[in-house]
């Protein structure tokens, strides 16, 4: 059977066989290529002669075509040629035969599966990653044993790659969980880092890129969507008597916690009113939060409570320093409340005593805004920008919800482009805002 072409500035010269599987042969560093058994070419007899640049279309057009067919009858011996190239001593090769068997697909989850119990720890690696990154049903479904394998490699590389796959693996954690008493308990334990990693991203994406952020009601209220393990996350994230770990906010001024008591009125989750009571006793950020969250909740008290320890104090202070303190506590509640004259009010006692910065004005802004009052919001926005310290955090404002009533004015359009936001009012929303109150901090 002669394979050969013979290509030089004349002319080239290809022939096929009678028979064969459907293959490539290159020659002449990609100047040829001779399809076998492809009716199309094979039909004449055998043998065809091309000439110069005849010779590359053909070859391109021959690739093109007859690849399928390629692609089909050549699965079996590539696949095992694939595996071995697994047990390679270079981790180039290891990982360009695992990116290729992941191509493959799901009809190889057999094979693979087979390779879970190979002696080699590299190639049941290689396997757990295939399987888990061609991410169906029957591929995932044999990966469920592993959780609770005697090597603690495997162990953390099958939990890893469920925490990749997120929800989707969902329904078959919680069959496995129901089904196996032995595996619950860690079942249990990964579900649960599974559902922080998803409200814990959607926190991450409120996070500005200077590391401020803000609130509005509404901000979390997609959360909802994701299942009825969110409300529990979120009260033990918020609420709980202990000390939450927080894996992507290390900051350690609590602002993911606040969010947490945030979300948990977006989403209405009342089981969580009860610890939210005992968060907000006190006069703490978290406390505010939990006191706003339980007014939308419907629980007024608390927030009624603190206003009036507020108020309290800040009169005990007359004109000292601290008077501010409690003036910017108390138009944070307000806000959180839906008490937005009042919280105006606050704003212009600060701007009255010199005490007002650009964060300031634009929470008065935002007050105005919630209030319907378009031209004073636009104005008060407009002073937060000339700030001798200016507010300039322009991705925040193309999401805040607080500012919806004037983000299609001409006005908020030309601040934006000025603080270099580009030409659109809007931004891409990490959630669809609606009614809300507050601005960064």
């Amino acid at each position: 059977m002669k394979r050969q072409t013979a290509n030089d500035k004349s002319g080239s010269v290809v022939e096929w066989p009678a028979v064969g599987r459907p293959q490539f042969f290159l020659a002449d560093s990609f100047s040829a290529v001779a399809v076998y058994n492809y009716p199309a070419v094979t039909a004449g007899g055998g043998r065809w002669t091309f000439k110069g640049p005849d010779m590359r279309r053909f070859a391109l057009l021959a690739f093109f075509l007859a690849a399928p067919m390629f692609a089909a009858a050549g699965d079996a011996q590539p696949v095992e040629d694939l595996i071995a190239q697994l047990r390679s001593r270079y981790l180039r090769e290891r990982e360009a035969a695992v990116n290729a068997l992941v191509e493959c697909g799901p009809k190889i989850a057999p094979r693979l599966v087979d390779l879970l119990q190979d002696a080699d720890g590299r190639v049941q690696r290689a396997a757990v990653e295939i399987l888990s990154r061609i991410g169906t049903p029957e591929t995932i479904q044999p990966l469920l044993p592993l959780l609770t394998h005697k090597d603690p490699s495997i162990r953390g590389q099958v939990r890893d790659a469920f925490l990749r796959l997120g929800r989707t693996v969902r329904p078959a954690l919680e069959a496995a969980r129901d089904a196996d008493p032995n595996a619950a308990p860690d079942i249990t334990e990964l579900l649960e880092e599974m559902t922080q990693d998803d409200v814990e991203s959607v926190f991450a994406g409120e996070v500005m890129g200077d590391g401020t952020t803000g609130f509005y009601a509404g901000q979390f209220e997609k959360l909802k969507s994701l299942g009825p393990d969110i409300g529990p996350m979120l009260a033990k994230m918020g609420a709980s008597t202990e000390r939450f770990e927080f894996r992507k906010d290390r900051t350690g001024i609590g602002r993911f916690r606040i969010m947490a008591i945030d979300a948990v009125a977006d989403i209405g989750y009342k089981e969580a009113i009860p610890d939210l009571e005992r968060v907000a006793e006190g006069n703490t950020d978290q406390s505010r939060a939990a006191a706003g969250a339980l007014w939308r909740m419907g629980k007024k008290e608390p927030a009624e409570k603190l206003i009036a320890s507020l108020k309290e104090a800040m009169d005990q202070q007359g004109a000292q320093p601290m008077r501010s303190t409690f003036e910017q506590g108390l138009a944070e509640l307000y806000s959180r409340t839906d008490q937005h004259e009042e919280a105006v009010k606050m704003h212009q006692s600060a701007i009255a005593q010199g005490r007002a910065t650009g964060t300031t004005y634009y929470n008065m802004a935002c007050a105005y805004s919630r209030m319907g009052k378009k031209k004073e919001a636009i104005a008060a926005l407009q002073r937060a920008l000339k700030s001798p310290s200016p507010f300039h955090n322009v991705q925040w404002m193309k999401v805040d919800g607080d500012l919806q009533a004037i983000r299609g004015e001409p006005e908020f359009r030309q601040m934006v482009i000025e603080l270099g936001g580009g030409e659109g009012a809007e931004a891409p929303e990490p959630t669809k805002p609606h009614s809300g109150g507050g601005g960064t901090d």
